[in-house]
Order: structure tokens, then C-alpha cells, then sequence
């Protein structure tokens, strides 16, 4: 009779032991889920963070890129057939298209990552888009910033 008390208390040894396991890893998977959970949500967050911000970047680019082009032509132009309307503009020309030029590269280099720093080329970015398109509207181009 004592050996059938022994097993008994083996087996409740056994059974509570398996139980303590099962627990333990009940706990670590909800954990790992969890984990897995979060890790998931911000990988998502970060993705479509990116993506917005690619395709609002891609969209100043092309625009600071057709005004560098009008501004180019328009400087191209009068340097191969002077005209003394545009002589006068041709500094304000020069130095709106090395802005432009400078706020491109600036925009392309990877180690603009703060918030604050691209607050502020986009602060730049209007700036100079406003000083361009006075230029152009100015030189009576409009017609070249619609086309």
C-alpha cells in the first residue's frame, strides 16, 4: 500500500510539473506574440510614414526640377539673345537656380532624418519655389509654370 501512495504522489508530482510547464510556456508565446505584435505594428507605422513622405518628396522634387528647367531656359535663352528686359534679371536668375540647385541636393542627402530638419527644407523649399515662380511670373512666363 505504501508503494501505491508513492506513485500517486509521482504522478501528481508529474502532472503538476507539466502543468507549471504548460503555463510557462503558455506565457512566453504570449509574450513572444505580443512582441511579434508590436513589432509588426510599427514596421507598418514606419511604412506608411515613408511611403507618404516619399511620394510628397517626389512631388516637391519634380516641381523644384521643372522650375530649375523654366529659370535655365529662360537664362539660356537671353544669353544667347540678349534683351535688356531680362539683362536685369539675370543675377536674380542665376541665384534662384543655384538655390534651387543647392535645395535639391539637400533634399537627396541621406542624412536628413529629424523632423526638425525637414521642417525646415520644407520652409526652404517654399521660399524658393515662391522666389522662382515671382521670377517667372515677373518675366511674363506663366504660361511655361502651367504647361
Amino acid at each position: 500500500m505504501a508503494d501505491h501512495s508513492i506513485y500517486a504522489e509521482d504522478e501528481e508530482d508529474c502532472v503538476a510539473l507539466h502543468e507549471n510547464e504548460w503555463r510557462r510556456l503558455q506565457q512566453a508565446m504570449h509574450k513572444d506574440g505580443l512582441r511579434s505584435g508590436l513589432s509588426e505594428g510599427q514596421e507598418r507605422r514606419l511604412q506608411g510614414a515613408f511611403n507618404e513622405r516619399y511620394a510628397s518628396a517626389s512631388a516637391q522634387a519634380f516641381h523644384l526640377a521643372k522650375l530649375r528647367g523654366i529659370l535655365s531656359a529662360i537664362l539660356g535663352h537671353h544669353l544667347l539673345n540678349p534683351q535688356d528686359e531680362i539683362a536685369e534679371w539675370q543675377e536674380r536668375l542665376e541665384n534662384a537656380i543655384s538655390k534651387i540647385s543647392t535645395l535639391e541636393s539637400d533634399l537627396s542627402h541621406p542624412s536628413i532624418i529629424s523632423f526638425d530638419a525637414t521642417e525646415e527644407i520644407d520652409v526652404k523649399r517654399e521660399t524658393v519655389s515662391k522666389t522662382a515662380e515671382d521670377i517667372i511670373h515677373a518675366l511674363k512666363f506663366d504660361s511655361l509654370l502651367h504647361g
